[in-house]
This record gives C-alpha cells, structure tokens and sequence, in this order.
C-alpha cells in the first residue's frame, strides 16, 4: 500500500543521510547530527538575530558554518575523519558555552560532557578510543582546575535574556540529541550484536547437523560392511571347520600338528577381523550416542565365571579359577556390554603377556558396590602415558609391534559409565596391570527385566 503522501526525492532520509547501501550507519548518525543541528542553530538565530550581542553570534555563525561543512564532508566528499575532528570541535564550543552560563562543572556540563564522550566513543574508530578517552580525562580534569584557580579568566558569553534563552535551547537541543544519539548506537550495536548472535547460532546448527549426517553415514557404512564381512566369515570358519574335520581323519602324528596349527592360525585370523568390525562398531555406536542398554539383573559369580569357560585357549594360555570375597548379591547389568567388557580386558591380558598367561580375576563385593579386578604379569603401561590410556585409538609406545586398534578400552570405559561404574587402572611397565571395574549394585531410575529362569 501506498503512503497519502510521499515526499520528493530531495527530502528523503536516503538522499539526505546517505543511502544504507554507500553508506555506513556511522555516517548517516553523523550525517544526521551536522544536518539537523545546523538547521536548527540557524532557525533560532534567524530568529533572534536582533537581539544578540557581537561575540554571541559569532560563536553561533562558526557553529552553522562549522556543521555545514562537516555536512558536506561526510555526505559529498566521504572524509568521515575530517567531518569527525568538526564535529569534537562543534561539541567544545557547546560545552565550553555551557561551562560560562550554567555555572561550570557544578551545574548541567558534566551531564553533557559525558553524553558527547560516550557518543563520540561509538563514532571513533576503536585503535583511536584509548586516546580520546584519555584526552577526553585530561580536559575535563584541565576545566575543573581553571574553575577553581583561575575564575577570574571567565567571560560572559551571554548578556542578553534572549541570549540565554538561546543558550537554553542550544543546551537542552543538545542533550536531547545526546540522548537520542546514545539510543540509537546503542540500539544498533545492540542489534549487530544479535545479528552476529543468530548467524553464529545458524553456523553451529549446520555444523551440528552435517556432523550428524556424518555420523549417520559412518554408521551406517559400518554396519553395511560389518554384515557384509560376517557372512564370508561364517562362510570361511565353517569351511575350515569341514576341512579340519576330514585332515584330521588323513593326517596322523607331527603332520597332524603342523595342520592343526595352520587351523589355528586361520581361526584367529578370523576371530581378529571379527573383533576389529565390533570394536568400530561399538565406537561408531558410543561417539553417535546410539548404544543399546538393556539391563538385567545378573548373579555376577556365574556370569564372569561362563565367560571364562568359553573364552577359547591354547597350550599355553591356562586358565585361573575366579575368586570372590564378601557377600555375593546380584547386580543390575547389561549381559551384552558387560561380557563384551570382561571379554576385551580378558583378551588384553593375555595378548598383552610375552607368555601369555590367563589373569587373575578377583570379585569384591562391598557395602556400596561391587569390584571386579583383573591382574596380569605382562608388560605393563608406561607411567607417563597412563592418562591417555582410554583415549580412543590410542596405544602405548611399548606396544607398537602387537596388532590392535586401540579402541578397546574407550569402548569399555563407555560401557562402564552407562552402569554408572568406573574403570581405574594401574600398571608398571614390566611387571603387569591391574585393571578395577566399580559398579553400583543397582543403576538409579531405571526399570531392570527379571533374570530368565
């Protein structure tokens, strides 16, 4: 719709500001500024041109002249500056005419003087606001000195009841315009402020989102190639299977054994690319925040001790009786995620072993929770890199020429935490490790399934 009326192109705010797309928001305030106030400086002295004293109007035609020329060169010659300096010099002859008439520091001066300081702060260039706020300390410091020792040096600006009329124009035209001035920079850093606010917020958001759709990929290509890898495998160990059974029936004594060991070396080799896959698996699972936590409670002796039976050993991996001590209870747990804990620590101990030695494992229930140790005598964590340990994909210097992901024991941490346990460790490098897992007997505000019967 249309405005009624509409004004010429002349007395437009565009045409006499500066338009908002050659120029900046500083220069149209300041722009401003110049324009009205020489505007209106010259009406009241048209007005009253009869009526004041020689030193009166001059002051007030350098003020016109002096904002018409800072008009012209902000808006035609682009001197922001240049047109800056008159303004400052604009506002000292303002405030020096209010320090003469209303009565120095002690009346309105400081009101103003701290009004045109905050204005001109915005309208500065930021490298040169330390200068002029210590110039601008300086000077109104220098005005308090000479009001007290030196008022013999006043003189009488204004004469006149028109005079002083005017003066109280100019005074409260001024402090009006301060004001408004202040709102209006204030309301525009106000808005950048919120502008950047929201583009920051829209930048995240996107960065939030593509890192999500990033995630979703990877789980999803793990997943893909997870199943994709499972179906050979299953294919290759039970074909292995089938081939062991028939070499075992035409092979006999030290050809038997070097079979054997050939066999051996296939089904670890698959049990090592199965492992990989579930370990990425679980890590892709636990960084999109996306594990399944299903807990029941469990009778934690026979749980740990099963594992145990069915972890599958060699001639030289002999396996240790579980211990407990206290009072055995049972425990709210996930079965999957904890056998995948007790499993991979297990699995380290061993692994990690120049002579391969099963772990002692030692169950302690107390008061408050329940304590699972697993010691070995391998070859121990260096102590500087200790802290790094459940990092994932990290692995200590000391353990470089043993195959592993270094996803392990971030999985386990993880798995840990959702019971609201902790897992603690302490080695030394040569000696062995001893890895403690801390777990609640019940997780707070959650429905448990009754263990199957």
């Amino acid at each position: 719709m249309k405005p009624i009326i509409s004004l010429p192109k002349y007395f437009s705010s565009a045409f006499l500001l500066g338009d908002k797309d050659n120029f900046s928001f500083k220069e149209r305030v300041i722009n401003c500024t110049f324009f009205c106030g020489s505007i209106a400086t010259s009406t009241l002295y048209i007005t009253g041109i009869q009526t004041f004293t020689p030193l009166f109007s001059i002051i007030i035609i350098s003020s016109i002249i002096l904002g018409f020329i800072g008009y012209l060169t902000t808006r035609i010659y682009r001197r922001y500056l240049v047109s800056l300096l008159i303004l400052i010099v604009l506002e000292l002859i303002i405030i020096v005419m209010l320090w003469k008439e209303k009565g120095g520091v002690l009346g309105l001066v400081p009101i103003t003087f701290i009004g045109i300081v905050v204005i001109d702060i915005h309208l500065i260039p930021k490298k040169y606001n330390p200068l002029f706020i210590i110039t601008s300390v300086l000077l109104f410091s220098a005005v308090i000195f000479a009001e007290v020792k030196f008022s013999e040096l006043q003189i009488e600006v204004s004469s006149t009841i028109e005079e002083k009329i005017a003066l109280a124009s100019i005074n409260w035209g001024a402090i009006m315009l301060i004001i408004l001035a202040i709102i209006v920079l204030f309301k525009n850093e106000y808005d950048k402020a919120q502008n950047i606010l929201h583009e920051q917020k829209e930048e995240l958001k996107q960065m939030l989102q593509k890192e999500q759709e990033r995630h979703q990929m990877k789980g999803a290509f793990l997943a893909m190639v997870s199943h994709q890898f499972r179906t050979p495998m299953t294919v290759i160990q039970s074909s292995t299977n089938l081939i062991q059974l028939r070499a075992s029936k035409s092979f006999q004594g030290s050809e038997l054994d070097k079979t054997s060991r050939q066999f051996e070396n296939i089904y670890g080799a698959i049990d090592t690319l199965t492992n990989i896959m579930e370990r990425m698996l679980n890590y892709e699972s636990i960084q999109a925040n996306n594990v399944n936590f299903n807990p029941k409670m469990l009778e934690l002796q026979s749980f740990i001790q099963k594992i145990i039976n069915n972890y599958p050993t060699t001639k030289k991996t002999q396996k240790i009786d579980l211990t407990y001590t206290g009072t055995a209870r049972q425990i709210q747990a996930d079965p999957i995620l904890m056998e995948h804990c007790i499993s991979n620590l297990i699995s380290n101990a061993v692994k990690y072993d120049p002579q391969h030695r099963f772990p002692n494992i030692n169950i302690c229930f107390t008061k408050d929770n329940v304590q699972i140790s697993i010691s070995d005598k391998g070859l121990g964590i260096p102590e500087e890199q200790q802290k790094e340990l459940f990092s994932p994909f990290f692995r200590a210097k000391n353990v470089a020429n043993i195959k592993g992901t270094g996803v392990g024991l971030f999985v386990v941490k993880n798995f840990i935490e959702l019971h609201d346990g902790q897992i603690t460790v302490k080695s030394k490098e040569g000696e062995g490790t001893t890895f403690k897992l801390s777990l609640p007997f019940k997780k707070n505000n959650l429905k448990v399934e009754a263990p199957s019967i």
